[in-house]
């Protein structure tokens, strides 16, 4: 995705951008994530004085494994996207992070989409809020099986103990 900075601003034009791209990168190292679809976005570029700013939305549908309860989901997230360029640097904050200095006519767009929606995947992926996990007993998912009372068990190293108040009783 190549935005032309030089053109836009020589013209005062706006410009709108609506492309899917494939993003395999955004599941390499992460096991929380099972599949990734094509990343839509839609974006719209204008220039404003000596800058040009390129805002919108990226989507894109993710199929996660909660990290509670084990199960596998598909949520589609929908991110803000919002870069700023400056052909002179006398014009770029600092501050803003969201503001690039470009020495070149042509910015390739990508590695700030690819940055956005890595930023924006969950860090602790859930099924839901609540989700309650599962059992540590029996391993069951327990939104679908509620815990059962534990029955009075007794440690194995106090046992001794338990069966001395016992006879005490």
């Amino acid at each position: 995705m190549i935005l032309n900075v030089r053109d836009l601003r020589a013209k005062h034009n706006r410009v709108e951008i609506t492309e899917s791209v494939e993003l395999p990168s955004l599941a390499q190292g992460r096991r929380d994530i099972v599949r990734v679809e094509p990343l839509r976005a839609t974006l719209h570029a204008a220039a404003a004085s000596e800058l040009v700013e390129v805002a919108g939305t990226l989507t894109v549908p993710v199929e996660f494994v909660c990290s509670r309860c084990l199960t596998q989901y598909c949520q589609s997230l929908t991110l803000p996207f919002r870069e700023m360029f400056a052909l002179e640097a006398d014009q770029v904050d600092e501050d803003d992070e969201h503001m690039h200095l470009t020495v070149e006519d042509r910015v390739d767009l990508m590695p700030y989409i690819e940055e956005t929606a890595q930023l924006g995947l969950p860090y602790v992926p859930l099924c839901e809020e609540d989700c309650k996990g599962l059992d540590p007993e029996t391993g069951d998912n327990l939104n679908i099986h509620p815990a059962k009372p534990a029955a009075d068990r007794i440690d194995p190293r106090l046992e001794v103990l338990a069966q001395l108040l016992k006879k005490n009783e």
